[in-house]
């Protein structure tokens, strides 16, 4: 989560292309809500579902790497949603 948080500025690097052409400027703050809304939600849902876990006394690792996961999807989706706002890309 930290590195995905970390990376996520450089997504404003892909608007360098955009001096002469159109960019679809919207895109790049898609970009970050999806990232930081994923590492976001991938807390919540660590610490939820450990909790839930913990007092049921059922495996509690399955909820971390759920969580895992959610923040890599996003943070893929994300950088497509990054890579996408120059024309072309």
């Amino acid at each position: 989560g930290l590195v995905s948080l970390f990376v996520s500025p450089f997504f404003a690097m892909s608007t360098d292309a955009c001096a002469s052409t159109g960019c679809r400027d919207s895109l790049i703050t898609w970009a970050y809500a999806v990232t930081w809304g994923g590492v976001a939600l991938g807390v919540v849902v660590a610490v939820a579902g450990m909790v839930t876990a913990a007092r049921r006394g059922t495996v509690m690792w399955v909820w971390p790497a759920l969580a895992l996961v959610l923040v890599v999807a996003t943070f893929v989706s994300g950088s497509q949603l990054a890579s996408a706002v120059a024309p072309g890309g």
